[in-house]
């Protein structure tokens, strides 16, 4: 679970003995926010994919494929 802990160390900073670059750090800052609209993402690339299968984009299996995997992200 992230921590709002602005001292804590990255959670690579056990495996590695140089500092972390300015680029890894901008790269990873989002990381915590994205977590939090993980379930609007799952939720909008349901109905995305459910669009796609309606207009004959994608078939069953293609829409049960998605489903499934998207099922594991949530979980």
């Amino acid at each position: 679970m992230p921590t709002n802990d602005k001292t804590a160390a990255p959670l690579w900073s056990g495996r590695f003995t140089e500092p972390t670059s300015e680029l890894a750090q901008r790269f990873t800052a989002s990381i915590a926010f994205d977590r939090r609209l993980a379930a609007f993402d799952i939720e909008a690339s349901l109905a995305h994919s459910r669009m796609l299968h309606a207009t004959g984009i994608i078939s069953k299996t293609d829409i049960t494929a998605v489903d499934k995997g998207l099922a594991q992200f949530r979980a």
